[in-house]
């Protein structure tokens, strides 16, 4: 009875951690699987090279929409001072040809301009939000790979919690099945001692409450 009690003893500070082999093994596995998928993909943040590239191909196409909106004021201008001319001096012919052309000319410009002006925009807020979920997936890795470190140590604590449930199925000369048996029962006994344990600590707060109780108002 005392060898017994004493592999009891050894089997229920084991129960736990047995119980879980299965499932923390499952998840190590798959942890591994996720680190070499990680590890074959590419980086989701982008390097100073790109940066550098891209902050110039935007300063150039900054100095591109410049000109063309120095064109288009030129060319509006244009058809504003030669209508000015038209209507001051009453002047027609080549000038109102001239003022019609500029016309044609500028209109078209100015609505291109403004079209690549709400394109640009929009890219440009589509690469921000892009850049903003590419930080948040780094931030989810680093967060993935802590919890892949803090999975590694539980499988590693699980392997020696089951090389030492086999150790102590060798001495005892049983098999994993009857040690695992016996894992179950003990933690029966250990809930029921647990229920036991509450039960006497309500016990225990009532009875002091009904001592303490002395004008008997409660």
């Amino acid at each position: 009875l005392q060898s017994r009690l004493v592999l009891f003893t050894r089997v229920g500070r084991l129960s736990k951690a047995s119980d879980s082999f299965g499932l923390l093994s499952l998840c190590h596995r798959m942890s591994q699987n996720e680190e070499r998928a990680a590890g074959e993909g590419t980086p989701l943040l982008q390097t100073n090279q790109d940066a550098s590239k891209e902050e110039e191909e935007e300063e150039g196409k900054k100095k591109s929409d410049w000109k063309a909106i120095l064109i288009t004021l030129g060319l509006m201008g244009g058809v504003i001072a030669t209508y000015t001319l038209i209507y001051v001096f009453r002047l027609g012919g080549i000038l109102s040809e001239l003022a019609g052309f500029f016309g044609f000319i500028s209109c078209p410009l100015g609505v291109y301009q403004i079209f690549i002006l709400a394109m640009e925009r929009s890219l440009r807020n589509a690469i921000n939000l892009a850049r903003l979920d590419a930080n948040r997936l780094a931030q989810k890795m680093v967060e993935l790979q802590a919890s892949v470190d803090d999975l590694e140590k539980g499988a590693k604590r699980v392997e020696s919690a089951e090389t030492e449930l086999i150790s102590i199925a060798a001495s005892e000369n049983m098999t994993v099945d009857q040690l695992m048996k016996l894992v179950k029962e003990n933690r029966v006994i250990l809930d029921e001692l647990k229920e036991q344990v509450h039960l006497k600590a309500v016990e225990k707060v009532v009875s002091t409450l009904l001592t303490s109780d002395e004008d008997l108002d409660m």
